[in-house]
């Protein structure tokens, strides 16, 4: 039976990683392609994955399982160490000190009040969300002026997805209603 090639890998032999990269890419590829949102994603991810198959090869036992079932394991491993690591992304954004605390329906970046033109659409839309429900005005600032996706403002407002998308959908309808009958005058 030959050496399995992650010893080869292992021990740093020249081809030992370009023989498992031949043997193993299409396995590697097809996982990362599960575990991405596009090909340029998966190309990334898939290289992810070699190179954290490349740390990890030391610690190939083939009593305990076969390479094919080890290289497998650790590009999955990665892949969805990599797929949470993108989905927390927006979460992990600070906000300003000044939009910290501010209230819902209110503008926390205090740039925008500084532009003249800005400053009034700024205070039209302020004014037009304080016509909304607190529910609607709540997830149309975390959204808008949070930069919050519909699913974290679910997560965080403990609110069915749909409920939020609803909240959403009424509100922008309603803000749309008042521009289109401020415009009329």
């Amino acid at each position: 039976m030959d050496e399995p090639l992650l010893h080869r890998v292992a021990r740093g032999e020249p081809d030992g990683f370009e023989r498992c990269i031949d043997a193993y890419g299409p396995l590697v590829w097809a996982l990362a392609r599960r575990f991405c949102a596009c090909e340029e994603d998966a190309r990334d991810g898939a290289q992810e994955a070699f190179l954290a198959l490349w740390k990890a090869a030391g610690r190939f036992d083939p009593d305990r399982a076969s390479e094919r079932t080890f290289v497998a394991m650790v590009a999955r491993r990665r892949l969805i160490d990599r797929w949470r690591s993108i989905r927390r992304r927006p979460a992990e954004v600070e906000l300003p000190e000044e939009a910290a605390g501010s209230p819902p329906g209110t503008v926390p970046h205090a740039a925008a009040r500084a532009s003249t033109s800005a400053g009034a659409e700024v205070r039209t839309v302020e004014r037009l969300m304080g016509r909304l429900s607190e529910a609607e005005r709540h997830v149309l600032d975390l959204s808008l002026f949070h930069g919050m996706s519909q699913t974290e403002i679910a997560h965080r407002l403990s609110l069915p997805v749909g409920t939020v998308k609803s909240h959403a959908r009424r509100g922008l309808d309603r803000i749309r209603r008042s521009l289109a009958r401020e415009e009329w005058r």
